[in-house]
């Protein structure tokens, strides 16, 4: 009778000195941080979606529109700062979920099953779902109030958007694929808030709203 295969087993376990294990504090750490990366979602998804004229136009921009106008005009690097943070914010989630879920003891395919199985509709519903709905409905206020401050939060990782901004360069330069501008950016977006407000109004349904994006995008 042939011998079926046995499933490898993971290497022992990892050695978690931070005193973590069972401790509610990790289960803390580990919402805080799926928090974390649903504002830098919201933020991102803001970002992107935002139009300097309609950010400046809220009441609260009165007072600092220079500055503020001077951010937007950066909207695209802070948007992939938002992302990088993001991502952190996202690895730190799984990665506290993981340690939570072990109890301290040697990692198992059961137990990295059970943290995806969490961590999968978690990160879906808090950082792409509800981001994307918060960041329409108050993106340009958010803007307004957090980004002065985000500006100078996310200097460290600002080489990491120059990384990136290069690599993304240099593969569509391989593709000989063309660059997008600010300026389309913007005409994107534009377009964008109109199909969205004709939506809102009944004049559009979901599935031409679809289908206007899609031709948007390509």
């Amino acid at each position: 009778m042939p011998v079926l295969p046995t499933i490898p087993t993971l290497p022992p376990a990892l050695p978690w000195d931070w005193g973590l294990g069972d401790n509610p504090r990790t289960l803390t750490l580990c919402v805080g941080a799926l928090i974390l990366s649903g504002f830098f979602s919201t933020l991102r998804d803001s970002l992107r979606r935002s139009l300097p004229a309609r950010v400046l136009a809220q009441p609260q921009a009165q007072s600092r529109s220079a500055s503020l106008s001077s951010l937007l005009e950066q909207a695209d690097a802070l948007a992939t700062s938002a992302a990088i943070l993001k991502l952190t914010a996202d690895v730190l989630f799984v990665g506290l979920l993981l340690t939570w879920m072990a109890h301290g003891s040697a990692l198992t395919w059961p137990t990295l099953g059970w943290t995806l199985t969490l961590a999968a509709p978690a990160l879906l519903l808090f950082t792409i779902t509800l981001p994307s709905s918060v960041a329409r409905a108050f993106g340009d206020r958010l803007l307004v109030s957090i980004l002065p401050t985000f500006a100078w939060a996310q200097i460290p990782v600002r080489f990491l958007v120059a990384l990136h901004d290069a690599t993304r360069r240099a593969i569509q330069r391989i593709l000989n694929l063309p660059s997008e501008t600010p300026e389309e950016r913007l005409l994107v977006e534009g377009l964008r808030g109109l199909a969205e407000t004709a939506l809102d109004k009944g004049e559009l349904e979901e599935d031409e709203l679809e289908l206007v994006m899609n031709v948007m995008e390509f």
